[in-house]
């Protein structure tokens, strides 16, 4: 449930990541028979963000950080990743931050995977994605706010989709290099549905710790 339990993994498929450099990969997935129908495929991925750590390619060359500014404001890119409330494991944040720097006023991009809330659902399977994303001009002590916003409409493996819209705000405190505090507040609007109206907190951990980027 929304920010409440825990969940087990369950194995349903397979699936081999391939990357062919940097900034590119390929994804071979296969489900099993009991799921999605046995569904099997291939998607071809661009990284979203630039890097902000030299890469070290197949053949032992190393590609340079397109991104390098230092720590700023209290974020550290050293602190993109996964993050997650151990009370609601199973549920997180994949983040990405950009500190400001170099005439950038910096990036903080998080996809929030969760559920919906107690006795409530909006879709067939009750999971969501929401994302969080917003720059750090206004960024202080590891601290900023930022939009969330609700994507609807797509369709697995299909086209992407341009229906979003944006659902609440949340604060974004930056604890530590593997230590954050995520407050929310869904606005009373048709598009948040179950959502609308939820306030709370989530305690973040950094998975990996501070070294893993």
């Amino acid at each position: 449930m929304f920010n409440s339990g825990t969940v087990g993994p369950v194995t349903v498929g397979n699936a081999h990541l391939t990357f062919t450099d940097c900034d590119n990969a390929t994804l071979f997935y296969q489900f099993d028979a009991g799921t999605n129908g046995g569904a099997g495929g291939l998607i071809t991925l661009t990284r979203l963000t630039p890097s902000t750590s030299p890469c070290v390619l197949a053949d032992g060359s190393t590609a340079p950080a397109q991104n390098a500014n230092a720590p700023a404001a209290g974020f550290d890119a050293r602190q993109s990743g996964s993050w997650y409330d151990a009370a609601t494991s199973g549920q997180g944040l994949e983040m990405t931050i950009i500190p400001a720097g170099d005439g950038s006023s910096g990036v903080v991009f998080a996809a929030w995977f969760t559920f919906d809330p107690a006795g409530q659902s909006d879709d067939p399977i009750h999971q969501h994605w929401f994302t969080l994303q917003g720059d750090l001009a206004s960024a202080t002590n590891g601290k900023v706010a930022l939009p969330i916003y609700r994507i609807i409409g797509g369709s697995f493996d299909g086209a992407p989709t341009q229906d979003f819209a944006q659902v609440g705000h949340a604060i974004l405190t930056l604890l530590a290099c593997d230590r954050a505090q995520l407050d929310y507040q869904f606005d009373t609007i048709e598009i948040a549905h179950a959502f609308a109206g939820l306030v709370g907190s989530s305690n973040l951990t950094k998975i990996g710790g501070c070294s893993t980027q």
